[in-house]
């Protein structure tokens, strides 16, 4: 998705590997340009290279690419969960703390998890 120097790139790859790379570029760009994600700077590129991709191959990574995607929405929405509950435990521990003292604050902390509770 990154803008990259490809003159550069190309001089530093062999025959093989930039035959590889041209490939990936227009997968990325077919890609991206579906997903209406900017691939203006993949457009100048690809319209240098002459090679036909299947529209197979194009589908095949196509569906890669959306499971990635949701995959990383669906981690971000697990961190953002993990965090809430951090918060709140945060926020009830401040609160408790106002009402009362901390070994009141254990004693309820065992009875809420059913820890038996010693005769202290």
């Amino acid at each position: 998705m990154e803008r990259f120097d490809y003159p550069w790139v190309m001089q530093k790859l062999d025959k093989g590997s930039l035959k590889e790379f041209n490939r990936i570029l227009l997968i990325s760009n077919k890609i991206f340009k579906s997903e209406g994600i900017d691939n203006s700077h993949l457009k100048e590129i690809a319209k240098r290279i002459s090679w036909k991709i299947s529209k197979k191959e194009i589908d095949y990574y196509s569906d890669s690419f959306k499971e990635y995607l949701k995959n990383r929405e669906k981690s971000k929405e697990d961190i953002l969960k993990e965090q809430i509950i951090i918060r709140s435990k945060l926020n009830t521990n401040k609160a408790l703390a106002v009402l009362f003292a901390p070994a009141k604050i254990r004693i309820m902390e065992k009875i809420f998890k059913h820890e038996a509770l010693s005769n202290t």
